[in-house]
């Protein structure tokens, strides 16, 4: 894997840190309690939840915010920076980051849905793990569910490659799996999972 392109998808998945951080504070702190309804208001579908307590609109608010404050900063801070520019996969300079932000935002948001609505209809309950083959599968989803939002906002800016993808996949993985880590221990999740 050559090395500029592992730190470019790096440098490209760090505003989805910055909305997971805000949105796990948000949690953690009960911030803007008042957008913590489900996006599906409660609707079912075939006796099930659509999408469950867990997708919220104050998580959409959180993440949006977040990434529109990261990809915001890279494009008119960091961007200066002569070390950050040499892994830059599109040049951040010539967009507007801000709305990049808001788009990426919201697309890797709503990206998880489908596979909350697969869940809730499979019978596994918001926040709680499959079991067997299928429970693998899931855990494996659960950690990259958002590429597909990820990368159709990068597509507005940048030429999407299956290699990309597949960094952009090992990344968020191995990523997901520290963050988990961190935020069981400062007590901002209650699991493990």
């Amino acid at each position: 894997m050559p090395v500029r392109e592992f730190w470019g998808v790096l440098y490209l998945v760090a505003p989805l840190l910055v909305g997971a951080v805000l949105s796990g504070v948000a949690i953690r702190y009960d911030v803007l309690p008042r957008l913590k309804r489900p996006i599906d208001g409660g609707r079912r579908w075939r006796g099930r939840p659509l999408f469950g307590p867990n997708k919220t609109w104050r998580g959409v608010l959180t993440v949006s915010v977040g990434n529109i404050l990261g990809i915001g900063l890279q494009s008119t801070v960091l961007h200066g920076v002569p070390a950050l520019r040499a892994v830059e996969l599109f040049d951040y300079g010539a967009v507007n980051g801000w709305l990049l932000g808001l788009l990426l935002g919201l697309l890797t948001a709503f990206a998880e849905l489908p596979n909350s609505a697969f869940k809730r209809q499979s019978g596994i309950a918001a926040g709680g793990p499959g079991s067997g083959l299928s429970g693998a599968f899931f855990y494996v989803l659960d950690q990259v569910d958002v590429l597909p939002g990820f990368w159709l906002a990068y597509a507005v800016v940048m030429p999407v490659t299956p290699k990309l993808v597949l960094i952009s996949f090992l990344i968020l993985f191995l990523g997901h799996q520290a963050v988990t880590l961190i935020g069981y221990a400062l007590g901002m999740r209650r699991t493990l999972r």
